[in-house]
């Protein structure tokens, strides 16, 4: 019996990549070239995204830490009219690659990729791996990556 087990895990581990399950394993995803973290900083607005969905009016603030990491701050309006927000931190693991981001939310989480795939001042495709879904016509060939489409800027009000 543990045989099996061990076999049918090796066997699932084996097709998986990230969280993908499959033969294909992750897609390769070209990262923004033009990608400039100073004009990132703001206060974004969300038009979609695949998690938080219980919220409205969702914006993601990202400003620069003392550190030389990135504050995010994400708020949004719950269905009762309450706002709530989670702070994180960012950080670029290679410079060389600045669309390339990683971001931790939660103590004990382990770094989400958040990889940016177009982007100009006014608005960006964001991929993350946070979960595996996707939007209807924006992903049919990026299975295992989330998409969040944000706009920008807005002045940073911290107001919803």
């Amino acid at each position: 019996m543990r045989v099996l087990c061990l076999l049918l895990l090796l066997g699932f581990a084996s097709f998986s990549s990230a969280q993908t399950f499959g033969f294909r394993g992750c897609p390769r995803v070209s990262v923004a070239r033009d990608f400039d973290l100073d004009r990132y900083f703001g206060l974004w607005s969300l038009i979609t995204t695949s998690f938080r969905s219980d919220l409205t009016c969702v914006t993601a603030e990202y400003l620069p830490g003392d550190d030389g990491s990135i504050r995010v701050i994400n708020s949004g309006r719950s269905q009762d009219g309450d706002v709530t927000s989670d702070e994180g931190t960012a950080f670029q693991p290679d410079p060389e690659e600045g669309a390339k981001l990683q971001i931790l939310l939660y103590r004990g989480q382990t770094p989400q990729d958040y990889w940016f795939s177009m982007w100009n001042t006014t608005a960006m495709l964001l991929y993350t791996r946070v979960q595996n879904t996707s939007l209807a016509g924006l992903t049919s060939s990026l299975t295992g990556f989330s998409p969040v489409i944000v706009c920008h800027p807005r002045k940073s009000s911290r107001v919803l």
